[in-house]
């Protein structure tokens, strides 16, 4: 494995390729909190996602959900390269009075790679709850804005990965999400 540069939660802002993908889902923000975090889930939604899995052990918090501490791992191998992760944000807005209102945030900085190919990469997922206004009951969550922000330094002799990683991650993400939607919703008609 090669070494990997870890960063801040706002690297994805200041890194020399930056990548951001906007996506409205009909899912909750806590249906969509709960799948991200189900690690094992991610070959059945994110494209090329061959196994995903934690790498250190895991508390178990309410309906056996896992819960991920801050330096908490993860293993993930996307088409054959390999990715050890750490979470350096995992933040579902619990912490704050209006839970339902609160964006939920989780980012991950890369540690190590199979492949020598990053310096340093960070990513970060917002969720925030969309509404729908109703004459009676004031506002009524319709659904999930995911914002997800990368960054990533690509090593110095592979300059030509820059547009390829920046073009097939944004569209990674974008489909990503959009299956992941459709995962929760099979999921509750199962």
């Amino acid at each position: 494995m090669s070494k990997v540069q870890k960063s801040t939660l706002y690297y994805p802002d200041r890194a020399p390729v930056q990548l951001q993908v906007e996506v409205d889902l009909q899912s909750s923000p806590e249906e969509v909190w709960k799948a991200l975090l189900d690690y094992p889930s991610w070959p059945k939604w994110f494209p090329n996602v061959k196994s995903c899995f934690e790498t250190t052990p895991l508390p178990k918090v309410a309906d056996n959900n896992p819960s991920y501490p801050l330096g908490s791992t993860r293993r993930i191998d996307i088409g054959g390269v390999v990715f050890d992760e750490e979470i350096i944000a995992c933040d579902d807005g619990s912490s704050l009075n209006d839970k339902e209102r609160q964006p939920k945030v989780w980012a991950f900085s890369v540690c190590e790679t199979s492949k020598p190919i990053l310096n340093c990469a960070v990513e970060r997922v917002v969720l925030e709850p969309l509404y729908k206004e109703n004459d009676e009951s004031g506002t009524t969550v319709v659904g999930t804005r995911v914002r997800y922000a990368g960054g990533m330094d690509v090593v110095w002799y592979l300059p030509f990965l820059k547009p390829i990683l920046k073009r097939n991650m944004k569209q990674a993400w974008k489909q990503g999400l959009e299956r992941l939607d459709q995962y929760i919703i099979m999921q509750q008609n199962k």
